[in-house]
């Protein structure tokens, strides 16, 4: 078939099921039940046909006060909402660092003799505070992922973490040998 001959055939069949909808609604034929008006005199006929005026219905009961109704608890249409934040706790300030460990008359404390200094690969990359928990995040320089550790923690089996403050660190050796503070670098 070719496409015009495709669409006349269409067409044809759009216009039959078009003629039959509008012999239908031309008849005339209108249902049993009593016709339903949209106002006037014709809106106050009754059930039964009488067409007199309703007078049962009483609008006084329709209205209410504004007060009788109370406001919901819970509207299931709005997002959760947090309680509001509580205040934030002041803390006294962090006294500072103390001083690394001097070299007194060109000799090393004894902390400093019995080891050598900690290798300096390892790197402080962040701190998390928590309440009055400090987390130090650190990495040693090599494609090994980061690690963490609390004050008091032993970091990578050698060292053990003393102090963790705001912006540094002090690690020694497990032994306590060889003291060091580490500053934050972020990378």
């Amino acid at each position: 078939m070719s496409a015009g001959r495709t669409q006349g055939l269409l067409l044809a069949a759009l216009l039959g099921v078009l003629a039959v909808i509008v012999a239908y609604q031309m008849r005339g034929d209108a249902p049993a039940g009593p016709a339903v008006a949209s106002g006037g005199a014709a809106a106050a006929q009754t059930a039964d046909g009488s067409g007199g005026p309703v007078t049962d219905v009483r609008m006084d009961l329709l209205r209410r006060e504004p007060s009788a109704f109370r406001a919901p608890l819970r509207d299931p249409f709005r997002f959760y909402e947090p309680p509001a934040p509580r205040p934030a706790v002041q803390r006294a300030p962090e006294p500072p660092p103390p001083p690394l460990p001097s070299v007194a008359r060109g000799r090393p404390t004894p902390a400093v003799q019995t080891r050598p200094e900690i290798s300096s690969s390892i790197r402080l990359i962040g701190i998390v505070e928590r309440g009055d928990m400090r987390v130090a995040h650190m990495q040693d320089g090599t494609s090994n992922p980061p690690f963490t550790g609390l004050e008091g923690d032993v970091i990578e089996g050698k060292y053990r973490l003393l102090r963790v403050y705001p912006n540094a660190i002090e690690i020694a050796y497990i032994d306590g040998s060889g003291r060091m503070q580490i500053p934050l670098t972020g990378r």
